[in-house]
């Protein structure tokens, strides 16, 4: 009788020890103090959990996130890239509002850039280019559809393509801070443009575009090529 009462007592303390130690462990975000300092991210804030972590480059860079501690700690994001004595730092405005694929993302580097690569519509991407130079620079390309680490070149549609009247696709060299515009025979009709260029070939000293484009005299689709130079 004994062993049976002193069961019954311990069972319901094993249960709810038990349930104590299974129960998740939530931890709180950090307090706001809004001192208006640039903070780094808090993962454990649910509202900025989504942000992409701080990497290391292979070459030695820094890339990390952070807010502001002020009342847009939920809105803008700001990347600071840096290494010695160089730093830069590129503020996003409203990033944090939009989807997680909106915030960019390492994707590789040369010997003077870095490439982070990001969504800035539906159907539209694009990639920040951030300068290792001594005053390091942003430069962020949207509508781009391609870009090449390897030889320092973006490919991307100008403000001044969107429209009917004409396809024309900008090419961005990145070794010579030049943008070369190139301007098709023929013209694009579907709704996003950048669907008419089929594909990029980038070469050490050249780059060759391919598109398929619509006969502003037949309607036949037309494939159109084009070859950028670039100095050696």
């Amino acid at each position: 009788m004994h062993k049976i009462l002193i069961l019954l007592i311990l069972f319901p303390l094993v249960w709810a020890c038990k349930q104590e130690k299974e129960k998740p462990y939530a931890p709180k975000p950090k307090e706001w103090k809004n001192s208006g300092k640039l903070t780094s991210i808090d993962y454990k804030d649910p509202h900025l959990a989504f942000i992409p972590k701080d990497t290391i480059t292979a070459g030695g860079w820094k890339i990390q996130y952070f807010v502001k501690d002020d009342s847009t700690r939920y809105n803008d994001l700001y990347i600071k890239w840096s290494k010695g004595d160089r730093i830069g730092i590129f503020k996003y405005k409203d990033v944090l509002l939009m989807r997680s694929y909106f915030i960019p993302q390492y994707a590789g580097e040369n010997k003077t850039h870095l490439f982070l690569e990001h969504g800035c519509a539906t159907s539209c991407w694009a990639v920040l280019v951030l300068s290792k130079g001594i005053k390091p620079q942003a430069i962020d390309f949207t509508y781009v559809s391609d870009f090449s680490i390897k030889y320092g070149r973006v490919v991307y549609l100008p403000e001044m393509s969107y429209g009917m009247e004409s396809f024309d696709v900008a090419v961005f060299d990145l070794n010579t801070n030049t943008q070369k515009l190139v301007h098709f025979k023929n013209i694009c009709k579907i709704i996003e443009e950048i669907d008419c260029l089929d594909s990029v070939l980038f070469k050490k000293n050249s780059l060759h575009l391919f598109a398929s484009l619509i006969s502003t005299e037949t309607d036949e689709i037309i494939r159109e090529s084009y070859q950028v130079i670039f100095p050696k």
